[in-house]
């Protein structure tokens, strides 16, 4: 398992909303699945909810499948980067209040993928290095509430 973490200066709330109702403008381009500047994605805030990347030159291509939707303390997807939809990796992510905002936990599991999850765990660990400061430095800039 991976396990990351990082404290933003919001409460669990904005956090929580801004993970996935601004996942298009938090989550790099470089860590797409197309370069083309029509990308976006997409996270269904729901149980069963797609993760998706749509673009003109790919289409929609699937990252995962929400699997808990707690607003505003825990969100759950499958993965499917990395390792494919039928041996996906699992996502958690926990919004914890503590002094000075929002303790934000994200937890990578092998979930399916457990053959293949040594392998990709070192891109997965990099990946989150640069995931979560991108996520910190557009909540600190977001006008949502």
């Amino acid at each position: 398992m991976i396990r990351k973490e990082i404290t933003v200066g919001a409460p669990p709330d904005k956090a929580f909303r801004v993970w996935h109702q601004h996942i298009q403008l938090w989550w790099p381009p470089s860590h797409r699945t197309s370069s083309h500047p029509s990308s976006t994605l997409v996270f269904e805030p729901r149980v069963d909810g797609r993760i998706f990347e749509r673009s003109a030159d790919r289409g929609e291509v699937d990252y995962g499948r929400v699997v808990a939707f707690e607003a505003p303390d825990r969100l759950a997807y499958t993965f499917f980067m990395g390792t494919g939809r039928d041996r996906p990796t699992l996502v958690e992510v926990t919004f914890e209040a503590c002094a000075g905002g929002t303790r934000v936990v994200v937890q990578h599991h092998a979930h399916l993928a457990a053959d293949d999850f040594e392998r990709t765990a070192p891109r997965f660990h990099a990946g989150w290095g640069l995931l979560l400061p991108a996520f910190a430095d557009h909540l600190l800039t977001s006008e949502s509430p």
